[in-house]
């Protein structure tokens, strides 16, 4: 067990030295926590610095949490191929994983990984976000991503002006916050945008509340599913499980479905649900089902 007893700064930092061209590494078997308190603003781990880069840093079996953020990666885009297994990234005050890169990372990945729990008090943090105008890849292979944020934000976020390629299979999401919660959001429009290709995964709104949010929202980019499960417990009102456009206009979309199951239970019927609601007036809208 390692600690950050502060409530500021940063425990672990890969890629601050003055080499620019490579700092590997990683981490195995190990316990990270701070001080866990609710104005924190400490980080777990920094992936990447400003000028500096950081390249196939790895972490199996590492649980990071009780920081402000858990994990940040940083940079011009050098900070890629990073990857986290069989890890828990969790019971951070605010996200637990930042994406503030600025140039396009490339290649990483949480494998058998949780991240759960975090930003559960806050209405701008999350479990996985991208910053304002961050670019980034991230693959997801197993594991689960599983009440984070209070929400208003949804679990995977993405802002109006990043940009963002997620890709995942084999994921359990299950929604935070009851009503008015999503799974995976992204704003990217006007230029960024984003790509969301998921199977055999399975999305859970939670069952027990209703709700009047997607399960996924987006606003411009190529959203493809395939064999996976959704289910979203509808209030009495209209609700989509995928909203296509996010309300925003002259955007290009394009939804692929095939093979999935959509599940909704509420208010007695399944007639309050929708599969899909395109909203916006987008400038170029396919898609097939």
């Amino acid at each position: 067990i390692i600690k950050l007893s502060a409530s500021s700064g940063t425990l672990f930092t890969w890629g601050s030295g003055t080499d620019t061209a490579w700092a590997p590494g990683g981490m195995e078997g190990c316990v990270l926590t701070g001080a866990a308190g609710g104005a924190d603003t400490s980080i777990g781990v920094q992936i990447g610095a400003t000028t500096t880069s950081a390249h196939g840093v790895s972490f199996k079996n590492v649980d990071i949490g009780g920081f402000g953020t858990g994990v940040v990666i940083s940079g011009t885009g050098d900070a890629f191929a990073w990857k986290f297994t069989a890890s828990q990234i969790r019971n951070n005050a605010c996200d637990g994983i930042r994406i503030d890169t600025s140039g396009d990372i490339e290649a990483p990945a949480l494998t058998d990984t949780m991240v759960f729990n975090n930003g559960n008090a806050s209405a701008v943090c999350t479990g996985i976000r991208w910053n304002s105008t961050a670019l980034g890849y991230l693959t997801i292979k197993g594991g689960s991503i599983d009440n984070n944020g209070n929400g208003t934000l949804g679990q995977i976020h993405v802002p109006t002006g990043a940009t963002a390629h997620i890709y995942g299979t084999n994921v359990h999401f299950e929604k935070a916050g009851g009503a008015n919660s999503s799974d995976i959001v992204c704003l990217s429009a006007g230029g960024p945008r984003c790509d969301i290709v998921f199977s055999n995964s399975n999305f859970l709104s939670n069952p027990t509340t209703a709700t009047t949010a997607p399960i996924i929202k987006f606003a411009a980019g190529t959203v493809k599913l395939s064999n996976n499960f959704f289910y979203i417990n509808g209030a009495g009102s209209t609700t989509p499980i995928i909203d296509a456009g996010a309300s925003v206009a002259s955007n290009a979309n394009y939804l692929s479905s095939m093979g999935n199951h959509f599940k909704c239970t509420g208010s007695g019927t399944p007639a309050n649900c929708q599969i899909v609601s395109f909203t916006g007036s987008g400038t170029y809208t396919t898609y097939s089902i």
